[in-house]
């Protein structure tokens, strides 16, 4: 019997290598000070090579991007011979509040202490 991974597992391991990365990089004790978890707002799949059931491999992962409130994960399934199996790109948010729809923004520092934007006010030019 042909055995491989199947998508449930892939995804199911690719959280894995999410929760080690945020381990590494600190993001947990964000979610801790936020009280607040890593919400997915999109997962992306590409497969690129079979990887047999019991065959060797690494997972790899990355933070590829981040915008404003979004951050992109990208985990890596590479096999024994360095060859890239299968990757999946994570985009993970983090809401503050829900009712005042309020997103932690990763490149503002006030949102970092939990405080909302000031409105920008607006300068009227004169026209000639």
């Amino acid at each position: 019997m042909n055995k491989h991974f199947t998508v449930e597992r892939i995804i199911e391991r690719s959280v894995d290598g999410m929760e080690q990365l945020m381990l590494a990089t600190g993001l947990t004790h964000v979610e801790q000070y936020f009280k607040r978890h890593l919400f997915a707002s999109r997962v992306r799949s590409t497969f690129h090579q079979e990887l047999g059931w019991g065959d060797p491999y690494e997972i790899r992962s990355h933070i590829t991007a981040v915008t404003g409130s979004l951050i992109e994960i990208r985990v890596e399934f590479v096999d024994g011979s360095e060859v890239l199996c299968f990757e999946i790109l994570w985009t993970v948010l983090i809401v503050l509040d829900s009712t005042e729809r309020v997103l932690l923004d990763w490149e503002n520092v006030d949102l970092m202490e939990g405080k909302k934007l000031k409105e920008v006010q607006l300068i009227k030019r004169k026209t000639d």
